[in-house]
């Protein structure tokens, strides 16, 4: 979803709990006034750039293709990829990396898993602290497990985390070529594919569509288990309605291309370059499935 203003800003309230519920009244008695907590967050913008430069000797004797144009292409192409990346897990690199897309900024759905704050206390004393924009669901792997196992765990997991899914429609999953192919080519005790396409394989995991993403199979995260010790968490995959998901843009944020030529080192350059913001909207709108650090062998060897 897109928004015309670069600094984003949601708020939502639970009005499940019961405090929130409409009660009944007895004559003579004091009315009891319902309570709920309301949740706000706001983010700005960061530019996002991307920039090439050539020798216009080797431009002029380039002749086969159009290289402009070939490269405007490959621009614009790698700006979406990179947004897109920074969207689902963040760009990968260093908080100390000057070229970091800052997660702050836009954050990504795999790490807003934090706690809310911001929360108005003036509308009620209700405790919802522990409210999260993304549910994070840790799939435990037995010892011994193979490929096969856990790709049925991660279908039945993904299934029953929709339980607490809140957000819009149905969704869709995002998830690694390789984890993909292990759900495909589970088989029934006949030696038979259980899922013939992967929108069979979507209808049973309760999504819309599946989207294999190529960098999703690298992420892992290490987590301080005290005395000393660390687990590993393997990114499985996010299931997410995008719609839930705005980018902020304000009047001239949009992609925009710059060219400029350097008299002095003859040469010619192009700046791809956009300023904007993004954030989830809707809290319990995603689903991240992850894998304990156990492994298991790949049933096909």
């Amino acid at each position: 979803h897109k928004s015309p203003f670069s600094r984003l800003k949601t708020m939502a309230a639970d009005i499940t709990i019961e405090e929130a519920r409409a009660v009944g009244y007895i004559k003579g008695n004091k009315k009891v006034e319902e309570q709920f907590g309301l949740l706000k967050r706001e983010v700005g913008p960061q530019t996002v750039t991307k920039l090439q430069k050539f020798d216009r000797d080797d431009l002029l004797d380039i002749t086969d293709i159009d290289t402009v144009a070939w490269v405007k292409s490959e621009m614009d192409i790698k700006m979406n990829e990179e947004i897109a990346r920074a969207v689902l897990v963040g760009d990968g690199r260093a908080n100390s990396n000057p070229n970091k897309i800052k997660e702050d900024k836009i954050i990504p759905i795999y790490k807003d898993v934090s706690p809310l704050t911001g929360y108005d206390t003036q509308i009620g004393n209700h405790n919802v602290s522990s409210a999260t924009f993304a549910i994070r669901k840790t799939i435990e792997v037995p010892e011994g497990s193979t490929a096969a196992d856990k790709a049925e765990m991660l279908i039945d997991d993904a299934v029953r985390a929709r339980v607490d899914y809140k957000g819009s429609g149905s969704p869709t999953l995002f998830i690694g070529p390789a984890a993909l192919a292990e759900m495909l080519l589970i088989k029934d005790s006949m030696g038979r594919r259980i899922y013939e396409s992967e929108t069979a394989l979507a209808t049973a995991m309760r999504v819309k569509n599946i989207v294999d993403v190529p960098i999703l199979d690298e992420i892992q995260r290490v987590e301080d288990e005290g005395e000393e010790t660390e687990k590993t968490y393997k990114l499985a995959g996010i299931i997410v309605n995008l719609s839930d998901y705005t980018l902020g843009l304000d009047k001239g944020g949009q992609k925009t291309m710059f060219e400029d030529f350097d008299i002095d080192y003859n040469k010619q350059a192009y700046l791809l370059e956009t300023r904007l913001s993004g954030m989830l909207t809707k809290p319990y709108s995603a689903i991240i499935l992850e894998f304990t650090d156990e492994d298991a062998e790949s049933d096909q060897g």
